[in-house]
């Protein structure tokens, strides 16, 4: 779970549910003639972007609430701890990327 300090703009949340209701679809004669292309990888481009942009902006909201001096601690706690779990994911979804060589 995100917690954004940012208000979302439309434009996204018109774009995810665009993509849902992309992902949702069965698959019809255009997605089975694209078979050959990973199609996989792409998503998951896409996605480390999300979580990169996910990341950066925790970042600045663990920064600004830092430096409020009465500010509650266990939030900032909480924001670091969800800020390395996107952390752990970037870093999964990056290594599934590079491809396997055989030795």
């Amino acid at each position: 779970m995100i917690i954004s300090l940012f208000p979302a703009s439309g434009d996204s949340d018109a774009k995810n549910q665009k993509r849902k209701a992309v992902l949702a679809s069965p698959p019809n004669q255009s997605t089975r003639m694209t078979d050959n292309v990973d199609t996989y990888a792409f998503g998951n481009v896409t996605r480390l972007k999300e979580l990169r942009v996910a990341h950066r902006d925790l970042d600045v909201a663990i920064t600004e609430l830092s430096a409020i001096p009465h500010v509650d601690q266990l939030r900032i706690r909480r924001l670091k701890k969800q800020k390395l779990r996107l952390k752990d994911m970037i870093n999964k979804l990056e290594s599934e990327l590079i491809p396997d060589l055989n030795a």
